[in-house]
């Protein structure tokens, strides 16, 4: 719970003031009821399928990333210090942090997808040198920047790339990615759309949100061309409720995929059409 900012279930309960629960599809319900969890129907093979999950990655702003070296710090401050606490620290990048120093056994899992991140798109790689610091390498010439020197845009690209070289993104990795737009041009979201498709098709488990029409026209077009490739994806449109507190709900309705893609995409592109056929800012 911690990589979610949650550090226990009687915190959870009073944020969403409600009972909770989430279905793992072929898996089993959960649901969060005060201070307990109740699991439906859960079996041996069933828990299996859990356990086959090797690790759960949580990726956020590029940002923290590029502040590395004094988020890094802040955590080895004294917890009573109100530098640390300012700054507020994730427990997601603390771990990932902690990960990316580790040593891991065997094999890259995704070559080509490495190779694709690092010669053809980024053209270099996130490399970590001895203090433990993240650099940017050119992959022509060998130079090294420093990463809060180098596009942000290279960041996320580069992080799945260093994490794939590591040998912690892997096949049955749960990944969080979220808006993995962020600070990437339209070209590059097209390009990030696509790994982070060839890695769920090579078995990683990948849950995003995204504000991005460029990416979901991209996912569009692949499954006019790939139709069967439906199967490996769930959309879900976040829709803001008319109430005096203006909660988010999930709409899930039983369209399918390219429906759900049509109305997102109606969704995020109208204020644009409105500008550009109207003309005017209201």
């Amino acid at each position: 719970m911690g990589n979610f900012q949650i550090h226990n279930l009687e915190q959870l309960q009073k944020d969403i003031q409600r009972e909770a629960s989430i279905e793992i599809i072929d898996v089993s319900k959960f649901t969060i009821n005060n201070d307990k969890i109740n699991i439906d129907n859960i079996t041996q093979q069933k828990m299996a399928l859990l356990q086959n999950n090797s690790r759960v990655i949580y990726i956020e702003s590029p940002v923290h990333w590029k502040l590395k070296n004094a988020l890094s710090r802040a955590t080895r401050l004294n917890p009573f210090d109100s530098e640390r606490r300012s700054l507020n620290v994730p427990k997601y990048f603390i771990d990932l942090n902690f990960t990316l120093m580790e040593e891991f056994s065997g094999d890259i899992a995704f070559p080509k997808i490495f190779e694709e991140l690092t010669k053809k798109i980024i053209k270099g790689k996130i490399i970590i040198n001895e203090s433990g610091t993240l650099n940017f390498q050119e992959e022509n010439n060998g130079k090294s920047h420093s990463l809060p020197m180098t596009a942000t845009g290279i960041v996320p690209l580069g992080l799945l790339a260093l994490l794939i070289e590591k040998k912690i993104l892997d096949k049955g990795t749960v990944l969080f990615f979220d808006e993995p737009e962020t600070n990437l041009h339209p070209a590059w979201q097209v390009k990030m759309m696509k790994v982070l498709f060839q890695l769920v098709k090579s078995g990683v488990h990948i849950i995003t949100a995204t504000h991005s029409a460029d990416m979901l026209k991209w996912l569009e077009v692949h499954l006019e061309e790939h139709p069967d490739d439906e199967q490996l994806i769930a959309l879900n449109q976040m829709e803001i409720n008319d109430d005096k507190d203006k909660t988010v709900s999930v709409n899930k309705s039983d369209i399918n995929v390219k429906e759900r893609i049509t109305s997102i995409k109606k969704n995020l592109t109208e204020p644009f059409l409105d500008l550009f056929l109207t003309g005017k800012t209201q």
